[in-house]
């Protein structure tokens, strides 16, 4: 969390920049490099975990124009960091 608040900090820092010397924040950042870029969208499956429900909220994220989506199909009950030390994956 505390990365997350910093980012925010430095973004608004980089906006009151941008706003002083009325340029776009990319401009200050070295101007534009691509004329597209791709993204996905994460966060998108939160609800029951069947295949059905799966389903049908990737494809209302597909029809909302994404061509990629990031999951994460399996969580640990309680969450991730409830997930327990195996000795495997240690080694």
């Amino acid at each position: 969390m505390q990365g997350a608040a910093l980012s925010g900090i430095e973004f608004a820092c980089w906006n009151i920049t941008g706003k002083v010397t009325q340029q776009p924040v990319y401009k200050l950042l070295g101007g534009r490099c691509h004329e597209r870029l791709h993204v996905y969208t994460n966060g998108w499956y939160r609800g029951p975990r069947e295949p059905q429900s799966f389903h049908d909220k990737a494809k209302a994220v597909v029809l909302r124009g994404y061509t990629a989506l990031k999951l994460t199909p399996l969580v640990w009950p309680g969450g991730w960091s409830t997930v327990p030390i195996l000795p495997w994956c240690c080694n």
